[in-house]
């Protein structure tokens, strides 16, 4: 199912809390350079914990290396000055056998839109006062894959957003938002998890990935203008937006396969086993041509008038290359784990030690699990 970007863009233009047309710009990554389960970020170096779905440069592997991302061959954004990998966990979608009393496991393939949103910051020279480009080496984490309860009280609560919207044949159109997974079947599923923008100025640090970066205080929205104390240096706010569907339209109803499953049995699961869609969470290693990002910082922010999206930025123009981002694949000989992740078939169990976990109860074990070994990647 091809998507259309424009009509799902006017669709979903007040869900991107926060967002000011004349203060963003936007990218289109077409598809995923890679599903698999590593994560420099948390896991660096091994396999990790569950599935991914990678986006940006094909030089991304199991351990971040900001120069080995910007000699990249391509990436999977439009715009080719953006050499940084986002991911989040796969989602897939629970086929359910009641004869049985089994299931089975689909990966949901889509497509991604990122938002880079330059938050309205006081006026003034000093740190705080302006949006400062990534420095060259710089990851973050957004989201917490432990979380199992919701909240609408800290700005961590509202950063991880769904949207299920069911199209049947009469042409009834339903919406559903909310900030944990959808219950039923839906004709695509959005996802939406935005990064914070707040820093401290200190680098990653892989024993506390949350510890540099903070959202912005609550009132304001999650571009708001005040940072708490001590994260008071303003990084562009990045939306990652990805649109999830299945292998054909979902039918109307719960009828088949990619239909809902009933009230005991979850539709969608993260691929880290979480039913609840809490601990939907992204990654972000940066990879950007620095000079590119800084001029954008400089140039193409304008507040005094209201601009679409990238119309302001007409640096941009000579980075864009859609063509290349739709045929850009991992780099040959990256290693992966020697195992299906569910596209090309329904999966028996999770990959990893994933087993379904709910909100009540700590995340279900595995004894004796063995992880499988890296091999080259290949498709």
């Amino acid at each position: 199912m091809a998507v259309n970007w424009s009509l799902l863009a006017l669709a979903l233009a007040g869900i991107a809390e926060g967002v000011q047309m004349s203060n963003r710009i936007v990218f289109d990554a077409p598809r995923p350079i890679l599903s698999h389960r590593l994560d420099p970020n948390v896991a660096p170096g091994r396999v990790s914990q569950h599935v991914h779905r990678v986006l940006g440069a094909s030089a991304f592997d199991g351990t971040y290396n900001a120069t080995k991302l910007r000699q990249s061959r391509c990436t999977s954004i439009n715009s080719q000055a953006d050499k940084s990998n986002y991911w989040h966990p796969s989602i897939y979608k629970v086929i359910y056998d009641p004869a049985t009393q089994k299931s089975q496991y689909a990966a949901l393939w889509g497509q991604t839109r990122l938002y880079y949103n330059f938050p309205s910051v006081k006026s003034g020279t000093g740190p705080g006062t302006y949006v400062e480009p990534f420095p060259d080496e710089f990851q973050m984490v957004a989201g917490n894959p432990g979380k199992k309860v919701g909240g609408r009280y800290l700005q961590e609560d509202l950063s991880v957003f769904y949207y299920c919207e069911q199209r049947f044949s009469n042409g009834t159109v339903v919406g559903t938002e909310s900030y944990d997974m959808p219950k039923h079947g839906c004709t695509f599923l959005v996802t939406k998890v935005w990064f914070p923008s707040c820093w401290n100025g200190q680098p990653f640090d892989y024993a506390n990935p949350f510890g540099h970066v903070q959202y912005p205080l609550l009132g304001a929205g999650l571009t708001g203008p005040n940072c708490p104390p001590g994260y008071e240096r303003r990084i562009p706010s990045i939306l990652v937006e990805t649109f999830h569907f299945g292998p054909a339209d979902f039918p109307d109803g719960p009828a088949g396969p990619w239909g809902s499953n009933g009230p005991d049995v979850p539709t969608y699961i993260l691929a880290n086993g979480d039913t609840t869609g809490y601990g939907l969470h992204a990654d972000f290693a940066n990879g950007w041509d620095t000079a590119v990002l800084s001029r954008v910082v400089k140039e193409c922010l304008r507040t005094d008038i209201d601009l679409p999206a990238n119309e302001g930025c007409p640096l941009l123009n000579e980075t864009w290359q859609p063509q290349v981002a739709s045929n850009c694949f991992l780099d040959p000989g990256t290693k992966v784990p020697a195992e299906p992740v569910g596209w090309d078939a329904p999966l028996d169990a999770l990959p990893g030690c994933n087993l379904p976990w709910g909100p009540v109860g700590p995340k279900p074990t595995c004894p004796g699990f063995k992880d499988p070994a890296l091999v080259p990647f290949s498709r």
